[in-house]
């Protein structure tokens, strides 16, 4: 099994895969503007012609079109298998360049792919998990044209992505390291939108006045009124005068509900020194969630934004879970993403209450 540190990422718009498509669908970001290489004019590619035809560039390694058709496919089959949104082919296409990015670091620190049976037993497990068998799997798989062999060369791939992040320190900011990897790289979409295939509808359109950089350390939190599972509305700002952590999560989030536990015994320890904690869980219907609440028995607010108006773009929530430290007065003392070991929460916690006290 995968150690728990290596579980933590997901996507809040779609996990069908939990890891396999999480660690990068949230995580990852549009490429930064490069000089996109002369390419003959767009055209519909024949067949045989997919795999030929470049949408992306990451330090010269094209993305095939083929290459990306077909990880759109087994994202669409792995989502419905685990019952969760499909990720847009646009994010398909993100975190493949995500994916090639880390791959190429794992490489260059001497890492190596995981044998197919690690994989094999990686996938035995997520199927355990969904409670599906061999025959679910192999069904959703043909119906989008895919054998388990491309499965399991994804998932080995995907493993190996985990080993690289496994590299950091204890305390290391996952989201840092992506920005850092695609600051050292000459990465190009060249066309995708053009020959893209049929995406779910568009999103919403968010109001300009929302934020489209991460509140980080030193920053106001921004305010927002969201319902609980109990059915009571939680306004940020009426909480003035109290430390609060600000816990982003989802039930398909494995690394979650240990820190959700790890957090109701913070909850306990510290509420009668006023610390509030509040859990946002993003995009997952009541059901969802509550049975999840009650067996860990959680006594904090359970928050929910079904539209991740909240998560995804107040906070600009770019991977799960991701906590936010806020002093009294509003402003943010740290942002973290990944899990919370004891030791760090404990170190980050100190923090936060040593503000509130001078408050």
């Amino acid at each position: 099994m995968v150690s728990r540190r290596l579980l933590f990422i997901g996507s809040a718009l779609a996990v069908g895969l939990l890891l396999l498509v999480g660690l990068f669908s949230l995580a990852a970001r549009p490429p930064r503007p490069v000089p996109t290489p002369s390419l003959p004019p767009p055209r519909s590619p024949g067949a045989g012609e997919a795999d030929e035809e470049i949408v992306a560039l990451i330090n010269g390694d094209p993305i095939t079109r083929g290459a990306w058709l077909r990880a759109v496919a087994l994202d669409r089959a792995m989502s419905r298998l685990a019952g969760q949104p499909t990720p847009s082919p646009e994010e398909t296409l993100n975190r493949l360049v995500s994916e090639r990015l880390v791959l190429r670091a794992a490489q260059e620190a001497g890492l190596t792919l995981p044998p197919a049976e690690e994989a094999e037993a990686w996938i035995a497990d997520w199927l355990a998990q969904l409670d599906l068998d061999e025959a679910a799997l192999e069904e959703a798989l043909a119906q989008v044209g895919l054998s388990r062999d491309q499965l399991t060369a994804a998932v080995r791939r995907l493993l190996l992505v985990a080993q690289a992040q496994a590299t950091l320190p204890p305390d290391g900011d996952v989201e840092t390291w992506l920005n850092s990897l695609y600051a050292q790289a000459e990465v190009s979409v060249l066309r995708p939108l053009a020959v893209a295939p049929p995406a779910a509808p568009p999103p919403t359109p968010v109001p300009a006045a929302l934020p489209t950089v991460a509140p980080q350390a030193g920053a106001s939190a921004p305010d927002f009124s969201l319902q609980a599972l109990d059915g009571s509305v939680h306004r940020l700002s009426a909480l003035r005068g109290r430390p609060v952590i600000l816990y982003f999560w989802a039930t398909w989030c494995p690394a979650c509900q240990g820190d959700l536990s790890l957090l109701q015994e913070t909850y306990r320890r510290y509420a009668p020194q006023g610390l509030i904690v509040l859990a946002v869980d993003l995009r997952e219907k009541a059901e969802t969630v509550q049975p999840i609440v009650q067996r860990l028995d959680l006594t904090f607010p359970i928050l929910l934004d079904p539209t991740a108006t909240v998560g995804e773009k107040r906070y600009q929530v770019r991977a799960l879970p991701t906590t936010l430290f806020l002093r009294p007065d509003g402003l943010i003392t740290a942002r973290h993403v990944g899990p919370l070991s004891e030791r760090l929460l404990e170190s980050l916690l100190a923090e936060l209450m040593t503000a509130g006290g001078e408050e």
